[in-house]
């Protein structure tokens, strides 16, 4: 089981997702939130949608340096924080599309400096910090369609001179 390269629990009854997959070293605990990926380090590819997740934990993700694509689209995601995103240093791709983020705070995305495709399409956004995108020298599409973005600075895109499709 240590060996995974590819996961995906899409559309996954939560009562089901507890007992059928602690055996992969993680669960749903009771606050709807992904806990425990540690012992999956080849993990590649990880997709989790539609189980109404609220919370990523910190440093969920600090074995897992492998890790290229991300899918947390139609979750109930709230907030992230810099840490939930620690060590993807090789993540290309991140699904965040449907959620309710309302907020991107400065550096969320720091860590994730090979990030190529962001996608947050839908998620309820209001306000975007002037860094929320910094240190994301490589990414060449961002997905911000159908959000409530009323005000844009200029310099919230500043540091993203490769981008080609927003």
């Amino acid at each position: 089981i240590h060996t995974i390269q590819f996961m995906s629990l899409n559309y996954n009854v939560r009562s089901l997702l507890v007992s059928a997959v602690t055996n992969y070293s993680f669960a749903i605990n009771d606050r709807t939130s992904l806990v425990n990926l540690r012992s999956l380090k080849t993990l590649i590819s990880f997709k989790v949608t539609n189980l109404e997740l609220i919370d990523l934990q910190d440093n969920l993700f600090i074995q897992n340096k492998n890790l290229m694509v991300l899918d947390l689209q139609e979750n109930a995601l709230e907030f992230l924080k810099q840490e939930s995103f620690y060590n993807l240093s090789n993540l290309s791709f991140l699904e965040l599309s449907h959620n309710y983020l309302s907020v991107i705070k400065g550096h969320v995305f720091f860590y994730l400096v090979s990030l190529k495709y962001l996608y947050l399409f839908d998620s309820d956004i209001e306000r975007l910090s002037t860094q929320a995108f910094n240190n994301l020298h490589y990414l060449v599409s961002l997905d911000l369609g159908y959000n409530r973005l009323n005000e844009i600075n200029k310099e919230t895109f500043g540091s993203l001179h490769g981008l080609e499709v927003i």
